[in-house]
């Protein structure tokens, strides 16, 4: 069977992706914002600490997903080009099934996780709280992998992006409603959960109506089960199983540990400074998602052309939003988390400062990432997780014990660097890019403008002290935002001012951005 391949211009669809990925992001960033605040000012910091711990439990089980929500945009985005509605059918009817059996396998490690928070030494009195609040974690985590990866693979794979945002966006209102109620009618950290999960449902009913408007001809039946199918989309999948261990363990691993072996309070000082640098790290990365279905679909075509095209101008617009961002915010890290959350909280701000510097070089990775998914190649992915996973695993908890706090932004620093220059070596290479000609050409113009902007913003930044400005709220928040705009002014200022992009290409996007709006 096969169906009519939409003829929507690819830079329409890749920017309107782009966009939507963007505003989604910021979106659910300022919810999960309100609700971090609002959870820690309004039930303590030890509550908070049980809130961060049973998230992270609950998304280690993503290990579950053999890497099948990135597998089904790729063949629903492959099979979409090719006309073969039929094929789409057999990835939504295996994967659901594979789904399905995972959540059946999940269940009984319900009754690990009380023996799991009490080796992670949480409190007596606190137990019963964590457990339950683990278990409702667990049950919201399997409800997302089911129902949310399936139908949001569907619409992405149709380069529908711009819809599975909107319906995140739209859920946004009333997950804020659900937490103010539930803790100002009592019922506390477990009250919060219960209103999480149900979202999670009307996000899945949303979606299924929104899928069915856009792609009438996809189904979701039995009849299309595919033991040929099944094993392709398993394979690419669990290639990338490797890489969703890697980023467990890079970005909760440490945050164990310190539980561990220096208890509650350290993880909320992590949790709180990594929670906002990794926010900021997700915006690029869920915009980068987009590229993911185009490189997918530029595969089909065999244009090596057109994929070195978008590796390249894709990784230079990553770059002038990586540099300018993550520098101001180590820039600037002890007013922001003074501003958020008051005096006390020191060690936030260490970690946001330190982790900015890691976070941003991991991030720069992500078009490599998507190219490699999309061109079939995710061993290099696998590959890169496991240098990441044997230099955490290793150097975290020697650290830790080491150099206390520090140790953990430490370890995870140099996994995460590591791992990325490795990633950026192999892709190059199989894309036939040569490093020399990598650096001239993307790296080295916005590298030396971000070094000039931080090294004025942080002469600006230290006269604002000497002058007193950081004695008050008022001044602090003055400052905040004069060294911003300074750091941030002062980059794009020279980017605009040079040849990094080229008018050509900045007219071809101002015309793509123009037909967003007519669009579906």
């Amino acid at each position: 069977m096969r169906s009519e391949v939409p003829s929507e211009l690819p830079e329409r669809s890749l920017v309107r992706n782009s966009l939507f990925n963007g505003l989604g992001f910021v979106w659910s960033a300022a919810v999960l914002f309100f609700q971090v605040t609002y959870i820690l000012h309004a039930l303590g910091a030890e509550i908070y600490g049980i809130w961060a711990l049973c998230l992270i439990l609950s998304s280690t089980f993503t290990i579950a997903d053999f890497g099948m929500s990135a597998t089904i945009v790729k063949f629903v985005s492959e099979y979409r080009t090719k006309g073969q509605l039929e094929e789409v059918n057999r990835v939504l009817a295996n994967s659901l099934l594979f789904y399905l059996a995972i959540d059946v396998a999940i269940l009984p490690l319900l009754l690990v996780i009380p023996a799991i928070l009490e080796f992670l030494s949480v409190p007596g009195d606190l137990l019963p709280l964590a457990v339950t609040g683990a278990m409702i974690a667990l049950l919201n985590f399997m409800l997302t992998m089911t129902g949310v990866n399936v139908l949001a693979g569907l619409l992405q794979g149709y380069h529908r992006m711009d819809v599975t945002n909107r319906v995140t966006m739209a859920i946004g209102i009333p997950k804020i409603m659900g937490t103010i109620a539930a803790i100002e009618l009592g019922y506390g950290l477990l009250g919060v959960m219960v209103s999480d999960f149900l979202m999670v449902f009307l996000t899945v009913a949303v979606l299924r109506h929104r899928a069915a408007v856009i792609v009438p001809g996809a189904v979701f039946a039995v009849r299309y089960r595919s033991w040929s199918t099944f094993k392709a989309i398993f394979r690419f999948g669990i290639t990338l199983q490797a890489s969703m261990i890697s980023g467990l363990i890079n970005f909760h691993f440490d945050k164990l540990v310190l539980s561990k072996f220096l208890g509650l309070a350290f993880l909320t000082y992590y949790d709180l400074g990594s929670r906002v640098v990794g926010k900021i790290r997700g915006l690029p990365l869920i915009v980068a998602t987009a590229l993911l279905p185009e490189f997918s679909r530029l595969q089909a075509l065999q244009d090596l052309a057109s994929i070195r095209e978008v590796y390249d101008k894709s990784s230079k617009v990553m770059l002038v939003f990586l540099l300018p961002v993550f520098g101001t915010i180590a820039l600037v890290s002890d007013l922001l988390v003074n501003l958020w959350l008051g005096p006390g909280y020191e060690l936030a701000a260490l970690t946001l400062r330190v982790l900015a510097f890691s976070y941003c070089v991991n991030v720069f990775t992500a078009v490599v990432s998507n190219a490699s998914k999309g061109l079939g190649h995710p061993e290099i992915e696998a590959k890169t997780a496991g240098i990441q996973v044997v230099l955490n695993v290793l150097l975290s908890p020697l650290l830790v014990l080491q150099f206390g706090f520090p140790g953990a932004l430490i370890g995870t620093s140099i996994a995460l660097v590591g791992g990325a220059a490795y990633y950026l070596v192999k892709v190059n290479r199989l894309l036939g890019v040569r490093w020399s000609e990598f650096t001239a050409k993307i790296l080295r113009q916005p590298l030396l403008f971000s070094a000039a902007s931080l090294i004025l913003a942080g002469g600006a930044l230290m006269l604002g002290v000497e002058a007193g400005l950081g004695t008050s709220f008022e001044g602090r928040a003055a400052l905040l935002v004069g060294v911003s705009i300074i750091s941030m002014g002062l980059f794009y200022t020279l980017l605009l001012k040079s040849s990094y992009i080229d008018p050509s290409e900045r007219a071809r996007w101002k015309r793509a951005w123009r037909q967003i709006l007519p669009g579906r």
